[in-house]
């Protein structure tokens, strides 16, 4: 799994990004989200489902791995920390 074309954004609602997933050669994941919440916690969203329906499902450790893989890239290659980690 890599994270590719990764967008900074500016916008409200804690998106500081948008990236895409390169799940395997030949197989991507578009617009996801990655966002910091105001107690500095990172999470990553889907894009928005369509007619009620998730665009993707992920395990909470899969999502955890896109979670640092997206901010770690968001933050030039370093490992981004939550404010709240111990």
């Amino acid at each position: 799994m890599q994270i590719t074309n990764l967008r900074r954004q500016s916008g409200g609602g804690g998106i500081v990004a948008t990236f895409d997933i390169e799940v395997a050669p030949g197989f991507r994941l578009t617009n996801w989200q990655l966002r910091r919440t105001p107690g500095g916690i990172w999470r990553t969203f889907p894009p928005s489902p369509r007619n009620g329906v998730p665009a993707a499902i992920t395990s909470v450790e899969v999502r955890d791995q896109i979670t640092a893989a997206a901010s770690t890239m968001f933050h030039g290659g370093q490992p981004a920390h939550d404010s709240n980690a111990a």
